[in-house]
């Protein structure tokens, strides 16, 4: 039951988080480099919904048992760990499509290379508070 409420609410964040940075921070970034790539209804995104659940899944996944293990209670290891969660996963992602789409801006891979390390830190950092104050 404790892993959970801690894989529910891991996961949670990672959502918030993710739709501050899609909704808000970076929306106007991915519309000009890759808008006619992007599922679009109206003026916004217009993600499959299964699909983006089965990266967040994924993401706190990774979150859950392969950083949280390894931070032991520590925050600092929690957020370095997440930080290599992101490198690792989000570097597969963006430089894959670098690499091989046409037309795949090299902007846009380091931005969000960057922002899937900042995701996966954040996260992990909040996994292991949540996991010290509630489910420990």
């Amino acid at each position: 039951m404790k892993l959970t409420g801690l894989f529910f609410l891991t996961m949670i964040c990672v959502f918030v988080l993710d739709m501050i940075w899609l909704g808000f921070l970076a929306k106007s970034i991915y519309a000009e480099n890759i808008g006619m790539l992007l599922r679009k209804s109206g003026e916004g995104m217009a993600p499959i919904w299964w699909a983006a659940g089965v990266v967040y899944v994924c993401i706190t996944l990774g979150i859950i048992y392969f950083v949280l293990p390894n931070a032991q209670g520590n925050y600092m290891l929690a957020l370095s760990g997440g930080v290599m969660l992101g490198l690792v996963t989000y570097g597969i992602y963006d430089f894959t499509n670098y690499s091989i789409l046409a037309n795949w801006p090299l902007r846009i891979t380091l931005i969000d290379f960057i922002w899937g390390m900042v995701l996966c830190g954040l996260s992990s950092l909040f996994a292991a508070f949540i996991q010290s104050r509630f489910f420990s």
